[in-house]
């Protein structure tokens, strides 16, 4: 279906209730937390994605400088009673900005190491992204591609520039302290069929929609989790967690968790190896 044709058709069920953003890094969960509000009779998928250079998101001395006015204009599409989605780095002007138009934001997070896996398998398997034609040249297994996407490349004249990826999680990191936005790890709402705990993705879940500002009875969320337990999604590649410890192995999650042992700690993770 056609996208304006979905967001027509949004804009004729929900004219009430709470505006919600659900960001994220890209392989973070967003898929799975946009499906789970897909659930909430109480809210509808606006199908608006923020997408950073649609307002100036650019990066100036190493901070997200976008054009806040223009974000502004995007934002005041989202009708009351919907959601949608973004990949922004963090920043006082937007959140500050957010704040103002009463959005509620949901800061999705994932486990490094199995999101810096996750790219590299969306990286590989698709064509059109930018880094495809540069990953797939790199030589020398898992290993180097993924050793080549932690050190980013940032040369003005390289074949394809991108940010180091522990930078990168560092420019999100805001987002998890800011106290206008709730954090929710993927690993805390996947449930048992992906690796997690039922009783967790419920207790999260009905945080979850209550910070939302929406209805959080234990019913509505449990038939919730029900009707979503058989999706999936062409960014929702396993929804397991700690594949990284199987498809990794030893040697090599040892070095990556060494790696990226700061941040790892810093979004309340274990730092232990294989």
């Amino acid at each position: 279906m056609a996208l304006a044709l979905l967001r027509a058709r949004a804009r004729w069920r929900n004219t009430s209730g709470p505006r919600v953003l659900v960001n994220s890094l890209p392989k973070a969960g967003t898929h799975l937390v946009t499906r789970l509000f897909d659930e909430h009779p109480g809210i509808d998928n606006a199908y608006v994605h923020l997408r950073n250079e649609r307002f100036g998101g650019g990066l100036a001395g190493g901070e997200f400088r976008p054009d806040l006015a223009r974000l502004s204009a995007l934002v005041s599409t989202v009708p009351e009673g919907h959601f949608f989605t973004a990949h922004m780095p963090y920043s006082t002007g937007v959140s500050g900005l957010l704040a103002e138009q009463g959005i509620r934001i949901i800061n999705v997070i994932r486990d490094p190491r199995d999101l810096l896996l996750s790219r590299l398998r969306y990286v590989v398997g698709l064509k059109r992204h930018y880094l495809h034609p540069f990953i797939t040249r790199v030589e020398g297994g898992d290993r180097a591609r993924l050793l080549a996407l932690l050190a980013g490349c940032e040369d003005a004249d390289a074949e394809a520039r991108f940010t180091p990826y522990p930078v990168l999680l560092d420019r999100f990191a805001g987002w998890r302290t800011d106290t206008n936005v709730m954090t929710v790890k993927f690993e805390q709402l996947v449930g048992e069929r992906g690796g997690g705990s039922a009783q967790t993705q419920t207790d999260v879940l009905q945080a979850m929609f209550g910070f939302a500002g929406l209805e959080a009875d234990l019913p509505v969320c449990e038939g919730i989790v029900r009707n979503a337990s058989g999706s999936t999604g062409p960014t929702f590649r396993r929804g397991q967690t700690g594949a990284w410890k199987d498809e990794l192995g030893a040697e090599l999650g040892a070095e990556i968790t060494e790696r990226l042992k700061q941040p790892i700690e810093a979004m309340g993770y274990s730092a232990e190896s294989c």
